[in-house]
C-alpha cells in the first residue's frame, strides 16, 4: 500500500483517469437515454443519475489527477534542493 501512495507512483494517476472516464461514459449513457424520453418529469431521473454523477466522477478524477502530480514535483524539487545543499555544503568544505 506505501508503494502506490507514493510520489512516484502512476497508480493513483491512473485511478483518476480511470474515475474521469467512467463518468464520462455515465454523461454520455444519461444523454442518450435522456434523448429518448419526451416527457420532461421522465428526463429528470436520467439527468441525476448520469449526467451528475458522472459530472462528479469526472471531477474527483481530475482532482486525483492534479495532486498525484503537484505531489510529483514537490518530491523531485525536494530531491534537488537536498542535491543542491550537498553540493552547497561540500564547496563549503572544500574553500575552507
Amino acid at each position: 500500500m506505501r508503494r502506490v501512495l507514493r510520489p512516484e507512483s502512476p497508480a493513483p494517476t491512473v485511478a483518476g483517469l480511470a474515475l474521469a472516464a467512467i463518468g464520462f461514459v455515465l454523461i454520455l449513457v444519461g444523454w442518450a437515454r435522456l434523448a429518448d424520453e419526451t416527457a420532461v418529469a421522465l428526463q429528470l431521473p436520467y439527468v441525476v443519475s448520469g449526467a451528475v454523477v458522472g459530472l462528479g466522477l469526472v471531477m474527483v478524477g481530475l482532482a486525483i489527477v492534479t495532486v498525484q502530480y503537484k505531489r510529483r514535483d514537490a518530491a523531485l524539487l525536494h530531491e534537488q534542493l537536498e542535491e543542491l545543499n550537498a553540493v552547497l555544503a561540500q564547496l563549503g568544505t572544500s574553500s575552507k
